[in-house]
């Protein structure tokens, strides 16, 4: 917003994993949070912990993240085999420690391949990789699509989110999610209705999980519609209109 008002808006991208990933203090976000007079936010987690670190009187928005639904929609798959889906990063956050030990469990359960979008995390669990797997570098939106539709799950195992949005993606897509509670997809994701969640983080846990959405007709197909309809309920269109109703509602109060 203009100077001239000395009322800013203020976005962090990335809260609350940032402070897990840098391990800083809370009071060295604080400088940059306390001068502004209002506050946008992915969810309403988001805004309740800025609310318990900022002393003075701010304003919240929660506008959302959106997934682009003309892109990221069913396509009908060409094979029965089975593919578990998870994209790898390197962040601590991010459990790719907690996916490889899952996927290591299922292998033992289970005759699939794992489909790996890998940010270079690969080589650190090569020695300790016991499953089938097919790897990609980061891939452009269209090939994020195809990859979501040829998968019969898609797994997602952070620690931390300020949102995540690929879980959403997936439901999208039409691919059942088995997740972590990562406290930002709570904006979204129910256990049992739209993805299956374990709040636990336990790779024997996520590895059942996964095995009974697969062999469970009924569950997946419940948790697929859900998952379908949630999607639609956070297509970009809608969340575009709540950021510029957001916009257009800040700067009306800083012109009064």
């Amino acid at each position: 917003m203009s100077k001239k008002y000395k009322k800013l808006a203020f976005f962090p991208q990335g809260w609350p994993e940032y402070i897990y990933v840098l391990s800083r203090d809370i009071r060295w976000y604080l400088t940059f949070i306390s001068p502004y007079d209002y506050y946008i936010a992915l969810t309403g987690i988001e805004t309740d912990l800025v609310k318990s670190t900022i002393k003075r009187d701010v304003k919240f928005f929660v506008v959302s993240a959106g997934v682009d639904t003309q892109l990221f929609k069913p396509r009908r798959r060409d094979n029965d085999d089975i593919k578990v889906m998870v994209i790898l990063r390197p962040e601590p956050n991010k459990g790719a420690e907690v996916a490889i030990r899952t996927l290591n469990l299922l292998s033992k359960y289970l005759d699939f391949t794992a489909v790996v979008i890998d940010h270079g995390v690969l080589e650190k669990f090569r020695n300790e990789i016991r499953f089938k797997y097919e790897a990609y570098k980061p891939v452009s939106r269209e090939k994020l699509v195809e990859l979501y539709n040829s998968a019969s799950v898609f797994l997602f195992t952070s620690k931390l989110e300020g949102y995540g949005l690929p879980p959403l993606e997936a439901m999208a897509c039409g691919t059942p999610v088995v997740m972590t509670d990562n406290v930002g997809s709570r904006a979204y994701a129910v256990n049992g209705y739209n993805a299956l969640v374990d709040d636990t983080h336990s790779p024997e846990k996520l590895a059942e999980l996964i095995q009974k959405v697969i062999k469970d007709e009924n569950l997946r197909e419940e948790v697929v519609r859900n998952g379908f309809e949630t999607a639609k309920m956070h297509d970009w269109e809608r969340i575009t209109d709540n950021w510029v109703k957001t916009l257009k509602e800040i700067e009306g109060e800083i012109k009064r």
